[in-house]
């Protein structure tokens, strides 16, 4: 169990840092939170704060497929489409999302 250490944090970034990298995504060289994957048709990214993540790719069954591989290795909540993500207002259009903030 990692709660009630002082190393929690850390280490529950390393080990999802893991299963992401066994997934196929890359951790930016610029952001430790940010993760990418690139194939001849998508791109994905998966946003980390904490144990808060966020997935963005380009259609629900690929954002389905990510979950999955994850509840291999930890307990998900979903919480459906995303609003808000440290104090920005996000908002699903016809033509993709809209950010504000």
């Amino acid at each position: 169990s990692l709660y009630g250490l002082k190393q929690s944090g850390l280490m529950w970034y390393l080990c999802l840092k893991d299963k992401l990298n066994s997934m196929g995504f890359i951790k930016s060289d610029t952001d430790e939170c940010v993760f990418t994957k690139r194939s001849k048709n998508s791109y994905e990214i998966i946003l980390v704060y904490v144990d808060d993540i966020v997935y963005v790719g380009p259609n629900k069954q690929m954002g389905e497929n990510f979950a999955k591989g994850l509840q291999k290795h930890f307990t998900l909540k979903s919480l459906g489409y995303i609003n808000t993500y440290l104090g920005v207002q996000i908002t699903k259009t016809q033509k993709g999302f809209k950010i504000s903030q």
